[in-house]
């Protein structure tokens, strides 16, 4: 089969294999396939190439982002001067989608931008098209030049009231920026961005000793919380997951968990179309805008989780008689008010966990037992705030206490498995080896069997080879969890091999025939022990964005695997575990 590529004005649309007939192919489906194809050929085009595939490509608003989304980790700079003339074209056209693509992947791909080209991108702040403002801030923000700060900030731009968005984001980045710059006073860069982004100016503001403007963030911060606490109790959440990263300030995105509520809806889903999928989707989401509606009527959008804990920890350390304050207000929250204050407990006790672990141990003991409104999740781990949150340091003997008992209460493998890698995500791998130890001396089934999981959802080390080793050969459910640990452990180990040879293939065939092998077995632990490996041999740099898209849905599948599974064998209901768990 060959695979061609037409140019022209179907560019990036038309990527044609002459073996595929599409005369049966819905409009959607077509699109799919042409996708497909682009994401092939797209790694081996210049930049030049590669703008022209995406200013060709569909326009259709959802399908457009995911193609962008799944594209830029291979896209490549073009230069300066071919830049200049594209986007004069694009302004003096007042093509909005010509204007976008150049913009973004100007940004994504870090390509040299000339002061003409700058005052062309500053006078697109103007532009009616939100993404295109987006992207003009993006740039400016990326681009650090005073000059354009300066033009900004005094411009008419100012940051939407009731949504956040990318725009919102970057524009907050300028004036933190300008702000540290002497541009504009601190107080009126708070006044120009979303309260979202507060935590990040206060980060950034402290690494420049601006003491004061942190603490106005702290008062700011303050009003917020008191806010909170004193919520609707009658206030109704959608069932909604917020997921957030590692870096690059607060990037996050919505999910809405789907799962059947019994086993007969989950028969009818079987036979489900497209349309009614999309459409219970719209509904879930139709009803967390009414929620983050009514969360911003009362100015409490905090409890949608928007400060990073570390930036939370800078605000606190900033004001420690507010810290207290707010530690007395949340220790004696309500029950009925608790879910509304559970993700802001655990950034509290986070906060609080160096300087006083005792008052921390407390925070992490008062929400153990509750349900936030929104569960916040960190996207690739898919490890819980609450998980985060304790696991990291010190290693105080209070906070170690509870964090055994979260390895104590875990229900299923799943469970078990997101706290070990939250341990790791930490550097709690001592800690791991205290609890294994721990267990393996009681002397009791269950407890043994969950050490051994401990060390088989682990790293590789030697001590977790030795534990496992001690109980090759137990019949009975040792055996069982044995064969369960062992398993996972292995895959862990293959999968670090196949990346490690994936990372040192010089020919694209090689690293194919690895990174099947690889996607094939890889877990969530992947994400924790990937930094060791250099990637920067040319297959990796060509193809390992189309390999990372791929890994969610293996991720998805060891979750549900897992969620049926303890210690390797069926799941029991949680009614039958815990009772001789000790607080």
């Amino acid at each position: 089969m060959s695979i061609s590529l037409y140019t022209g004005s179907t560019f990036g649309a038309h990527l044609k294999s002459e073996y595929t007939d599409e005369s049966n192919l819905s409009e959607r489906d077509r699109w799919l396939i042409s996708e497909d194809r682009l994401f092939l050929a797209f790694p081996f085009l210049s930049g030049r190439e590669q703008i022209d595939a995406l200013i060709s490509a569909t326009r259709e608003g959802g399908i457009f982002y995911r193609l962008m989304y799944k594209l830029m980790g291979v896209a490549k700079p073009i230069e300066e001067t071919v830049f200049d003339n594209l986007l004069e074209l694009a302004c003096q056209s007042g093509d909005e989608h010509a204007q976008y693509v150049l913009l973004r992947f100007a940004r994504e791909t870090s390509t040299p931008i000339s002061a003409t080209s700058r005052e062309k991108v500053v006078c697109l702040l103007k532009a009616q098209s939100e993404r295109v403002r987006e992207q003009v801030l993006g740039i400016i923000s990326q681009l650090e030049d005073v000059n354009l700060f300066d033009k900004v900030v005094h411009s008419s731009w100012q940051a939407s009231e009731s949504d956040q968005t990318d725009e919102d984001k970057y524009g907050a980045a300028i004036l933190t920026q300008a702000a540290a710059y002497g541009i504009i006073e601190h107080s009126h860069a708070l006044d120009g961005m979303s309260f979202n982004y507060y935590g990040w100016a206060a980060q950034a503001w402290s690494s420049t000793e601006a003491h004061d403007a942190v603490r106005e963030v702290a008062l700011r911060v303050d009003a917020a919380i008191c806010r909170v606490v004193n919520i609707d109790t009658d206030l109704t959440a959608p069932d909604i997951e917020m997921h957030v990263g590692f870096e690059d300030g607060p990037e996050e995105f919505i999910s809405f968990p789907d799962e059947p509520a019994d086993p007969a809806e989950q028969l009818m889903r079987l036979t489900e179309s497209a349309e009614a999928v999309e459409e219970r989707q719209k509904r879930k989401y139709d009803a967390y805008l009414a929620f983050r509606d009514e969360l911003t009527s009362q100015k409490c959008d905090m409890i949608l989780g928007k400060f990073d804990l570390d930036e939370f920890r800078t605000i606190v350390e900033a004001n420690e008689d507010l810290a207290d304050r707010w530690y007395e207000m949340l220790i004696s929250v309500s029950e009925a008010r608790l879910p509304a204050v559970h993700n802001l407990v655990l950034h509290l006790a986070y906060a609080l966990s160096n300087s006083n672990p005792g008052k921390a141990a407390k925070l992490f003991h008062k929400v153990r037992d509750s349900n936030p409104l929104v569960r916040i999740i960190y996207s690739h781990t898919a490890v819980s705030l609450d998980a985060m949150s304790i696991w990291s340091d010190p290693d105080a003997e209070m906070l170690n206490k509870l964090r055994f008992q979260r390895l104590d209460r875990t229900a299923n493998d799943l469970e078990l498995s997101q706290e070990v890698l939250a341990a790791h995500l930490n550097d709690k791998q001592d800690l791991l080896r205290q609890y294994i130890e721990a267990k393996l001396k009681t002397e009791e089934p269950a407890a043994i069997a969950r050490a051994i999981m401990v060390a088989g959802f682990s790293d590789h080390s030697e001590f977790n080879v030795d534990v496992l080793n001690r109980y090759q050969d137990t019949d009975g459910f040792v055996g069982d969890a044995y064969d369960a640990a062992r398993y996972a452990y292995d895959r862990n180990a293959w999968v670090r091999h196949w990346f490690a040879k994936m990372c040192e293939a010089d020919e694209a065939d090689e690293f194919w025939c690895f990174s099947i092998l690889f996607a094939k077995i890889v877990d969530r632990r992947y994400e924790f022990w990937q930094s060791e490996y250099t990637e920067e041999n040319e297959p990796m740099q060509l193809f390992w964005p189309s390999v990372r898209s791929k890994l969610k849905n293996r991720f998805d599948r060891w979750d549900n695997l897992r969620k049926k599974k303890l210690f390797g064998g069926d799941a029991p209901e949680e009614v039958f575990l815990f009772s001789g768990i000790t607080e």
